[in-house]
């Protein structure tokens, strides 16, 4: 599972060197995000310098994905490996199947796996350069972000300075959440996503 905030971003600004091209913030009027892989912008600059000069950045949610067994017999024998575990230690059993449904495939031995290695999982943390300011800072829209407080991807200095973005940007701190905040508060997290796109 990757977080695509920063492309999402990346995406949503104009593209003004095609003459036929209609500006992404014509078609897309609002932006929320959840939860999202963002630290502010310094830190960010450290972590892209440290990419650039192959420096091993520590992160602890890479070192984890690096250890998370590929391979189980069943998909049920991996529910139960995975509920009440690391990463999923606070998702139900419903999200931990439906997350197995679709991101696991049939070996030749006729057991199944993760269709991501947790190699390369760990690799594409490890080499992203976390700098998505520069396409923040171009956002015009309405904008909100839903945090955990103890968020350890979303940093307390993050929090502060994508307010400091413009009167568009609006967030909305959940006290009893973790990274996973979809899974753990379903319902308030939709209400706030019905209630942003009708506003």
């Amino acid at each position: 599972m990757v977080d695509i905030d920063g492309t999402i971003c990346t995406q949503i600004r104009p593209k003004p060197d095609y003459p036929n091209h209609k500006p992404h913030k014509e078609r897309i009027e609002k932006l929320f995000m959840i939860e999202p892989v963002l630290y502010s912008y310094w830190e960010s600059f450290k972590f892209s310098l440290m990419s650039k000069m192959k420096i091993n950045r520590k992160l602890d949610i890479a070192s984890g994905a690096a250890k998370r067994r590929r391979e189980f017999n069943s998909l049920e024998h991996a529910l139960i490996s995975y509920r009440g575990r690391g990463a999923f230690k606070t998702w139900g059993d419903e999200w931990i199947s439906n997350y197995l449904l679709g991101g696991t495939e049939e070996t030749e031995e006729g057991n199944i796996q993760l269709t991501c290695a947790p190699e390369w999982e760990s690799a594409t943390f490890r080499s992203s350069s976390m700098d998505t300011w520069k396409h923040l800072k171009k956002i015009q829209i309405p904008s909100q972000v839903v945090y955990a407080e103890a968020s350890h991807t979303y940093s307390p200095k993050a929090r502060k300075e994508i307010i400091s973005l413009g009167n568009n940007w609006k967030s909305k701190c959940y006290d009893d959440a973790t990274h996973f905040l979809p899974m753990e508060q379903v319902e308030s997290v939709t209400e706030d996503i019905i209630k942003f796109i009708k506003d």
